[in-house]
């Protein structure tokens, strides 16, 4: 990869770089080598090849923000290639997840781990966004192996995918995409993401329509507990939610 200030230059360094192959008894690509224009904020112009692909990062013009001016723009930039990103899923769908249900969760992660790591220690060094799809795609084959293993999950992706949100906040660094800064499920899909979220106590504040405050507080020995128990075992029992009440206060008016 040779970088040129015009594209003039540009030609003149193939035909040198041709020559000097053409004495040593070798060729340049056809459709390997390419000029490229390199469009960012700065360079507006026009032309007909504006990305190229280099040991699986895609190189082209890509939105980056400037945290100073707090402003947007576009730079030239590499991110993981889409056909590198369909390869990767292809492999992860591979190895059927979704059948290993007599595998713990932590017999899965320490399957899935090596591979995962090394792409995302590869393809997260620039642009470390475009490789969501993939961590979504592998959380999809974890919520449909949960699905055939447990079965008060079977019935719907709404539950399977609420159970997958509490264990990656009880156990973030389980799997080894958990760790990027990506949304498993909007929050929506995490009804009882209040509950999951400690297993300490929480006091949740809530309006009711009889004129009265309720505190409600779960108690700390009846907390919602994740399939997933301490030291790597597994259990497919539903724990009780109960509520006390702290106090009653009444707030007059009509």
């Amino acid at each position: 990869m040779i970088h040129c200030v015009t594209e003039r230059q540009a030609w003149e360094v193939r035909e040198s770089i041709g020559r000097r192959f053409a004495d040593i008894g070798l060729s340049l690509h056809p459709e390997k080598t390419k000029i490229v224009y390199c469009k960012d904020s700065r360079r507006h112009r026009d032309h007909p090849v504006m990305s190229f692909t280099f040991c699986g990062y895609a190189f082209r013009p890509r939105k980056a923000f400037n945290k100073a001016e707090g402003r947007a723009f576009t730079r030239f930039l590499p991110a993981v290639d889409p056909g590198k990103l369909t390869d990767m899923s292809r492999k992860v769908a591979s190895w059927k997840i979704h059948r290993r249900t007599t595998l713990t969760l932590n017999d899965l992660a320490r399957g899935v781990n090596p591979a995962l790591r090394g792409w995302l220690n590869y393809f997260t060094v620039f642009y470390p966004s475009m490789v969501i799809p993939l961590c979504w795609r592998v959380d999809r084959h974890l919520m449909h192996w949960a699905r055939r293993k447990y079965k008060r999950l079977e019935r719907g992706d709404r539950r399977a995918r609420a159970w997958l949100c509490g264990v990656r906040e009880r156990v973030p660094r389980l799997f080894a995409h958990w760790e990027l800064r990506y949304t498993t499920a909007p929050l929506s899909a995490c009804p009882d993401r209040i509950q999951r979220r400690s297993p300490w106590p929480v006091a949740v504040r809530v309006w009711m329509k009889d004129r009265f405050d309720l505190v409600l507080q779960p108690r700390r020995d009846h907390c919602l507990s994740d399939p997933v128990a301490h030291g790597g075992h597994t259990q497919d029992s539903r724990a009780a939610m109960r509520f006390r009440y702290l106090h009653r206060l009444h707030r007059g008016g009509k």
